[in-house]
C-alpha cells in the first residue's frame, strides 16, 4: 500500500525540510512505499492541495492570513498532521515578534531600519499580517509534533518509520540534562558567562555560568549541543515535567541570590528563556489577555 505524504512551509527558514533531506540514504528506505504528492520546494504552489493525503508535515509558524488559509486547507485533506519543527510546534523564533505585536514589528522593519530606503510598509499584493504569530495548533488540530530547530534527522526517520508502519510514535519524556554526559556540579556559578568563552570540558555548562536551557527542555537530540561545549538554547520546547519552559528557567535562576551571581540581570536575559516558545508561553497568554482588555 502506497502512503501519500505532503509537506508545507509557512513562516520559517525551510531548515526543517533540509533536516528531512539530512536523513540521507535512510530516506530512500522510508520513501520506497511513499508517494510525495505535495511539497512546496518541489511543486508549483499555485497547484491546489491534492485530496486523500495520509501524512502532512507542516513547517513554520502562522504569520499571515495566507499561512492560516493554507494550514486549514491542508488539514481538510490530510488524515494525520505533524507540526514539523520548533516554529510550527511552539511558534519558534518568529514568536518573539509577539513581544511588540506583529504589525508593530513589520512597521519597525520597513520604516525604521536603515536598509529600507522608501520607509513604506508594503500594502499591495501581499498577505495580511496577523496580530500575533501563532503555532500550528492554534489554527488546526495537530496529531503529532516533531520538535527542534531544526529537528534531529534520526528522530525524523524513526517517527516517520513508526507512522508508516502503523505504529504510534512517542517523544522522550526526559529533559536534556537526563541525556547529557557532562558532570553536574552542585555549587552556584560565580557569574554568568558569555557564549564565546571557553568552558571547562566534561563539566555542566549551567554550573559554570553558561545559560543552558537543558533542565527545562525536552530530550531526544542526545544533548548534541552541550556535548560539544555549546549551551542548549531550548529549541525542542518544554520537557513533560515543565508547565512552561521559559518560566521554569526564570524560576530556576531567580532562586539564585543576586550576591551569588554578581552580574545577574534578569530583564536583560528574559527573552532568551523563551526563544522558541514565547508564542505558546504563559507569558504571551498573559500579554494577549491584557491586549484584549
Amino acid at each position: 500500500m502506497t502512503v501519500r505524504i505532503a509537506t508545507m512551509g509557512m513562516a520559517g527558514c525551510s531548515g526543517c525540510h533540509i533536516a528531512l533531506l539530512d536523513i540521507g540514504v535512510k530516506l530512500l528506505d522510508i520513501l520506497k512505499d511513499v508517494e510525495l504528492v505535495y511539497s512546496y520546494p518541489l511543486v508549483d504552489t499555485k497547484n491546489p492541495i491534492p485530496p486523500n493525503i495520509d501524512v502532512a508535515l507542516i513547517e513554520g509558524s502562522i504569520r499571515t492570513e495566507h499561512d492560516k488559509e493554507m494550514a486549514e486547507a491542508m488539514r481538510k485533506q490530510a488524515k494525520f498532521v505533524i507540526a514539523f519543527g520548533a516554529c510550527s510546534a511552539h511558534g519558534g523564533v518568529n514568536g518573539l515578534a509577539n513581544v511588540f505585536g506583529g504589525k508593530q514589528g513589520v512597521e519597525y522593519v520597513y520604516t525604521k531600519t536603515i536598509l529600507m530606503a522608501q520607509k513604506l510598509v508594503p500594502s499591495e499584493h501581499v498577505p495580511q499580517i496577523l496580530t500575533n504569530d501563532l503555532r500550528l495548533s492554534d489554527v488546526v488540530k495537530v496529531d503529532f509534533v516533531i520538535p527542534g530547530c531544526p529537528p534531529n534527522p534520526d528522530e525524523i526517520a524513526s517517527i516517520l518509520t513508526a507512522l508508516l508502519s502503523g505504529e504510534t510514535p512517542t517523544l522522550s519524556s526526559k529533559s536534556i540534562c537526563d541525556e547529557c554526559p557532562l558532570e553536574r556540579l552542585t555549587e552556584a556559578p560565580a557569574k554568568l558567562r558569555r557564549i564565546h568563552e571557553i568552558p571547562e570540558p566534561d563539566k555542566c555548562l549551567l554550573s559554570q555560568g553558561f545559560l543552558c536551557m537543558g533542565p527545562a527542555t525536552r530530550a531526544g537530540c542526545n544533548a548534541e549541543c552541550p556535548r560539544r561545549g555549546m549551551p542548549c538554547t531550548g529549541c525542542r520546547g518544554p520537557s513533560e515535567t515543565v508547565w512552561d519552559q521559559g518560566v521554569a528557567m526564570l524560576d530556576a535562576l531567580a532562586a539564585m541570590e543576586e550576591d551569588e551571581i554578581s552580574d545577574f540581570k534578569l530583564p536583560r536575559l528574559a527573552g532568551t528563556f523563551a526563544r522558541y516558545t514565547y508564542a505558546s508561553s504563559k507569558l504571551d497568554n498573559l500579554r494577549k489577555g491584557v491586549q484584549k482588555e
